[in-house]
């Protein structure tokens, strides 16, 4: 009924008279984190953490929440903890891609981000954000020929800005560079802002790929 305030008093409600009604605070924990609550959204992640066992499946999304916050160390932690316990969950692909591409435009555990692609792609070879993420993933390596075959099948399935992009520097690196052009235009076609996007998320825009 988008009543947020309404909302926020039941939950507050909710939580007094059980402080151990896990789904409650990850609603609330979300909810604060939209409305830049920070402070309120770290107390209601740190009671699901002391509350929940070590499987529970909100721990994936208390990982999204960190993300958001840019506390990577416990977003991973909670991922560490919710991977092995839902091996057969619908929602593992995107999670190992999530945690890949949080690692990637970090630049850190590049091996372990290069497994985690690797794993999405291999439970779902129709997501063309998998591969893209494993394109990103093997320029971070300097792989730029297997960057470029991980962007052709994502742009493949769906052309996307990034996956484009992506290629183009792949392309630059191997010294392509009537293909870099075409892909960067192609890129910038899609989405007009997508350089600021890409230099966001960490990694070079095209004007830095080829050193200049």
């Amino acid at each position: 009924m988008k009543d947020g305030n309404q909302a926020r008093l039941d939950l507050d409600r909710a939580l007094s008279l059980n402080p151990g009604l896990h789904e409650a605070l990850a609603v609330r924990a979300s909810m604060r984190a939209a409305n830049g609550d920070r402070d309120g959204t770290l107390a209601d992640l740190a009671a699901l953490d002391a509350g929940l066992p070590s499987s529970a499946h909100l721990r994936e999304q208390m990982a999204s929440l960190y993300v958001g916050l840019d506390l990577v160390p416990e977003a991973l932690r909670q991922w560490e903890l919710w991977v092995p316990t839902h091996r057969a969950d619908a929602r593992l692909a995107r999670v190992l891609n999530e945690r890949c591409w949080l690692r990637a435009r970090l630049n850190r555990d590049l091996k372990l981000a290069l497994e985690d692609c690797k794993a999405a792609v291999d439970k779902d070879r129709g997501e063309a954000a998998y591969h893209d993420s494993l394109g990103w993933t093997w320029l971070r390596l300097d792989d730029a020929r297997r960057a470029v075959e991980a962007f052709d099948a994502a742009i493949k399935i769906k052309p996307g800005a990034f996956s484009h992009y992506g290629r183009a520097l792949a392309r630059q690196r191997l010294g392509e560079a009537d293909a870099a052009r075409r892909d960067l235009a192609a890129a910038r076609q899609l989405d007009a802002g997508i350089d600021g996007r890409v230099g966001k998320e960490g990694f070079p825009v095209a004007a830095m790929a080829d050193g200049t």
